[in-house]
């Protein structure tokens, strides 16, 4: 036993000295990160407590496959905003998420596209980009403002192209063929005449999709987060891609929209607690939603089933049945390989044209939508729950 703690101590004694050389930068870097508040308190986080919050996504990362951040997160709940590129485990192809990281540190993956990328294996480091010098804690504080809110941008030099079948492969894009799958019910319209609106981007996957699938369309993606629309570019999402980005209230803008304005409306938003916001559950939103939607269009939700995080459907079908309810004009679906499900309704009026439809391989919105298993609201029981009202939830659009 004595001669086992000699042997086992110096070596203790060595490893614990490495492990303090080899970290000083990073406890430094920590120093730096810690001494910027969040929402006014004293409290910081490490990079390191995201990164391992991802890998139980599957992602594999570290700081050097940080390619953007944007914003401050706070306690009442606004993330700050990254983008990190790792490998799609399906094709492996550069893959980059969009990811949230709350005050606390932890950090949620929220989209992602798989893309063809002119630099993918030659990120510029962060000095090259900022031009502060060679050491990591020079880099850091280069990405540090005065007012503690963090700031990088590597995706104009390492630029997106996105791979749409690629990414519809991904084990995430259920909830996408579902709900550009929905379209198959439009009517038969030619694509310069339709007009498209979704709120939330995210990656911008399913807009891409809806512009491969009616090319020629008109379509606007309203985003209440400015540093998640500045991410687009991340993603091939941003200018040159022909969409168009508008940074706001999505319901207040669908609000100040003329009526029978569009043939679709897509709603993918939720809000800090991982719920639809309110204010896309009450009656005066549905009514109103309604009256936007042109003959025969349609109206299409992604919502938590309840499975695995709150119930949005059981929040949004009883107000959306007093407007859309009855001869199967609103469905619930799913999101395959998720737990996710998707709300449809549609107004009355048109008739659908499914061979009017662009029919890529990989692009077959009528099987998507066989996929997505749509059956009638009223057969759901949370059809029957409490109907929502604006001033019940205390929501004024502006």
């Amino acid at each position: 036993m004595a001669m086992q703690q000699q042997w086992i101590w110096p070596l203790g004694l060595l490893t614990v000295l490495a492990l303090l050389v080899a970290s000083e930068g990073a406890v430094q870097r920590g120093k730096l990160r810690r001494s910027q508040p969040l929402d006014g308190s004293s409290a910081g986080w490490e990079d390191m407590t995201c990164f391992m919050d991802l890998a139980r996504f599957g992602l594999t990362v570290s700081k050097n496959d940080v390619l953007f951040r944007s914003g401050h997160a706070t306690s009442s709940g606004d993330p700050e905003v990254l983008v990190v590129q790792d490998k799609s485990k399906v094709s492996n192809a550069p893959r980059r998420t969009l990811v949230f990281r709350s005050a606390d540190g932890k950090c949620n993956e929220q989209a992602g596209t798989v893309c063809s990328v002119a630099k993918s294996e030659s990120f510029a480091s962060v000095s090259d980009v900022s031009g502060f010098g060679t050491s990591s804690l020079g880099a850091d504080e280069a990405l540090m403002s005065s007012g503690g809110a963090t700031s990088m941008d590597k995706c104009a030099m390492n630029t997106c192209t996105a791979d749409v079948g690629a990414t519809l492969q991904e084990p995430g894009a259920g909830y996408v063929r579902s709900m550009v799958g929905a379209a198959s019910l439009l009517p038969g319209t030619p694509n310069a005449d339709r007009r498209f609106l979704s709120i939330g981007l995210g990656a911008g996957t399913m807009a891409l999709v809806l512009q491969q699938a009616f090319p020629g369309s008109q379509q606007t993606v309203v985003e209440l987060s400015p540093d998640v629309a500045a991410a687009a570019q991340c993603f091939g999402a941003g200018s040159g891609s022909g969409l168009e980005i508008a940074t706001g209230d999505g319901r207040a803008y669908l609000e100040s929209a003329t009526d029978a304005s569009f043939d679709a409306v897509f709603v993918d938003a939720f809000d800090a607690t991982d719920k639809v916001p309110s204010c896309f559950t009450t009656s005066e939103f549905f009514a109103m939603t309604k009256r936007k939607l042109k003959g025969g269009g349609i109206l299409v939700m992604n919502a938590h089933s309840g499975k695995t995080l709150h119930n949005d459907v059981k929040d949004i079908l009883p107000a959306a049945s007093a407007s859309f309810g009855g001869a199967g004009k609103l469905q619930v679906g799913t999101a395959p390989g998720l737990a996710n499900a998707i709300v449809l309704a549609q107004v009355e009026g048109g008739k659908s044209s499914p061979s009017a439809l662009l029919q890529d391989a990989g692009m077959d919105l009528s099987s998507w939508f066989q996929d997505a298993l749509f059956n009638p609201a009223e057969n759901n029981p949370s059809a029957k729950g409490h109907t929502f009202t604006d001033a019940e939830v205390r929501c004024s659009v502006r």
